[in-house]
């Protein structure tokens, strides 16, 4: 396909196009303005910049920029009318000295080497894979960016006619993170990657036509397609070094071990002395009167009173997290004692399978993972997890941690994208960022790997709690809370700019994504920590720190 092609053609302007070709370049429209100034916050154009567009088209986005920046702009194209017409476009604005048109094709570019500041391509980078991507790295400048505005998947998990329908000839599209491989593997950096679901012109178009037959039969093809397909905009940065210079820009803190820092300042020492010889004793005695510690007995009967709720093991797990932490820098033999009589309640609480949960081992054992969306079994997995992390980097004990382990196997056979299993994650996050820990205490690659999944899975569609409620019988809109955005599940997560719904799970999410960027190199989901900390930090707090509604 021409690289122009993806531009915005009208039905009336279809002259050299294949029907295919029309289709897929009109069913969704990426970039414009819009993006355009979205990328303009990563960039510093000044009347100094020399930027190249590639794919030009009628020049609407090359005049734009000449006449905000007054910089010097060349766009290249292999249709011969577009350039025409971007010539003419620019002429009649006065920017014919800043704006040159020539017909060109990306992936044989006629410039010179490190020649421009910047490179900008919209709408047909998916052409570019081979010798073009090499191409925009060989005109920039070192430190120059480039960027890029085009069609991605929006999932993973694409059906394959939607696939086949967008990889034709030496057209692939991809993913977000799969995009930010290409790069670089071409010696680019990550600056700035984000997806969007974003409406184009030719949905309206769809909407707004007489309903016949054949317009049908393509809208009802958008309306499949669009589920799966989006936009990403990238700006990429040519690392001044060359080539050889490491892909990747993450900032990668190490967790300092809890035995590797010890406090002996006048004010936090006291406070954590009465946090040992009070608070945590006080806690225990609260856990044991609620029956919190009881309830690890299994002994409660249907018709009794007082049912183990849905999230006491969390209450459990968290005490034991913090006797941990305690005891990695003042030991303490009574407050171990409790901790260990707990431990082995909850060891001898695990079922033959692995499963560990109160409420649904004796209250609604027929319900056990049925309901991710409101149930906080992956919640309360999660607390246990950092409990038994933290146990044992404080103790070296591993008997949580092994019972621990076991579970996480367990949710492990469960849940994930493999054949067989549910595409479920907790609609209370935490347990993503508890497998990181519990992978970086383990060494088990297949726990970082859930942890993974669980933000990768977050927010697609088909919407798992959709699918899970309807094979509850219950109606997936009338669910507590009112819409995904209450438990951040509203869009993927590398497509969230915003903080949203409720604080807590966001703040759980949050974390785990940025424990699992850092693990596996992810600069998709950095960027997306980073837009998200930016807003949280200059839009969600007050002025005490605090965030959230209470």
């Amino acid at each position: 396909m021409a690289p122009a092609q993806r531009g915005m053609t009208s039905p009336e302007e279809k002259g050299g196009i294949t029907a295919l070709e029309l289709q897929r370049a009109e069913v969704l429209m990426p970039g414009g303005i819009p993006l355009t100034l979205e990328a303009e916050r990563y960039l510093e154009i000044t009347p100094e910049t020399w930027l190249l567009s590639v794919a030009c088209g009628t020049g609407e986005i090359e005049c734009y920029l000449a006449l905000k920046y007054g910089c010097k702009v060349l766009g290249v194209d292999v249709r011969k009318d577009h350039v025409a017409r971007a010539q003419e476009k620019a002429r009649a604005r006065g920017l014919g000295h800043l704006v040159q048109l020539a017909i060109g094709d990306g992936n044989a570019l006629q410039v010179g080497a490190s020649t421009f500041d910047l490179v900008y391509c919209s709408g047909a980078f998916s052409d570019y894979l081979g010798n073009g991507l090499a191409e925009f790295y060989r005109v920039l400048k070192p430190g120059g960016r480039a960027v890029v505005i085009d069609i991605i998947f929006r999932s993973d998990h694409v059906p394959s006619h939607v696939e086949e329908y967008w990889s034709v000839g030496a057209t692939r599209v991809t993913t977000l993170a799969g995009r930010c491989r290409d790069f670089a593997g071409h010696g680019f950096g990550t600056v700035f990657a984000q997806g969007y679901h974003q409406p184009s012109w030719w949905e309206a178009y769809y909407e707004d036509r007489e309903p016949t037959p054949g317009w049908q039969a393509e809208r009802a093809r958008y309306r499949i397609h669009k589920d799966y397909v989006g936009v990403g905009l990238f700006v990429m940065e040519k690392h001044r070094g060359g080539k050889n210079m490491p892909a990747t820009n993450l900032r990668k803190l190490t967790p300092v071990p809890l035995k590797g820092v010890t406090i002996a300042d006048q004010f936090w020492a006291p406070r954590q002395e009465v946090n040992r010889t009070a608070t945590l004793p006080a806690e225990y005695e609260q856990c044991k009167k609620t029956g919190r510690i009881d309830a690890w007995k299994l002994d409660w009967k249907p018709g009794q009173p007082n049912p183990p709720h849905i999230f006491w093991d969390s209450d459990a797990a968290k005490w034991i997290e913090a006797v941990g932490y305690s005891l990695a820098t003042h030991p303490d033999q009574e407050l171990e004692e409790l901790a260990d009589a707990v431990i082995d309640l909850i060891a001898d609480a695990q079922q033959e399978d692995g499963y560990l949960n109160i409420h649904f081992t004796v209250v609604e054992p027929q319900n056990r993972l049925r309901n991710l969306r409101d149930m906080h079994e992956l919640y309360c997995a999660g607390h246990l997890i950092e409990a038994a992390v933290s146990y044992y980097e404080g103790t070296g004990k591993r008997k949580l941690l092994d019972v621990m382990c076991r579970y996480a196997d367990y949710i492990d056979s469960v849940l994930g994208p493999e054949e067989g299993k549910k595409r479920g994650y907790p609609g209370h996050e935490e347990i993503e960022l508890a497998l990181v820990k519990l992978y970086r205490a383990t060494g088990e690659q297949r726990y970082l790997k859930l942890a993974k999944f669980f933000v990768d899975e977050r927010g697609r569609r088909p919407h798992f709690f959709d699918l899970e409620a309807r094979e509850r019988g219950e109606d997936p809109a009338a669910h507590r809370g009112g819409g995904y955005d209450y438990n951040q599940s509203h869009l993927p997560v590398r497509e969230q700019t915003t903080a949203e719904g409720h604080a807590v799970r966001a703040m759980y999410l949050y974390s785990g994504m940025a424990d699992v960027a850092a693990e596996t190199d992810d600069e998709t989901l950095l960027a997306a920590c980073e837009r998200l900390w930016q807003n949280v930090t200059e839009r969600r707090m007050y002025i005490t720190g605090g965030i959230g509604s209470s």
